[in-house]
């Protein structure tokens, strides 16, 4: 079975001490599954604030040899409607240039139950 292709919405916080890192094992996991092929990452703020969560994305995948990945910065507030743009307009950036590939939606979201849509 072909890997399926991912695009992941994270806020890694490796980068601030103290913090969460639940996200940038994910990162990790999700580099060394056979399973998926992990196409990119949008950060968002969450655990920390948005640019250290872009700053620890980035990070993470360069340490593990992956610093080619494409990481976009998305929404630093809940009232950040450029960041929150930025993050689509790179995930259609996306389904646009893998026109070879047929990526179903469920695929290219997240899979948390708070943004899955039926």
């Amino acid at each position: 079975m072909p890997p399926i292709p991912l695009f992941v919405d994270a806020d890694p916080s490796l980068a601030t001490l103290g913090l969460d890192v639940d996200d940038d094992l994910a990162l990790l996991f999700l580099l060394c599954s056979p399973e998926v092929e992990l196409l990119g990452v949008t950060t968002v703020f969450g655990n920390s604030l948005g640019a250290l969560t872009h700053l620890s994305a980035r990070r993470t995948l360069s340490h593990a040899g992956h610093g080619d990945l494409p990481v976009v910065r998305g929404a630093d507030s809940p009232r950040d409607a450029a960041g929150a743009r930025r993050a689509g307009e790179a995930l259609a950036a996306f389904r646009t240039s893998t026109s070879a590939r047929t990526l179903p939606r469920r695929q290219a979201l997240s899979r948390s139950p708070a943004r899955r849509r039926s």
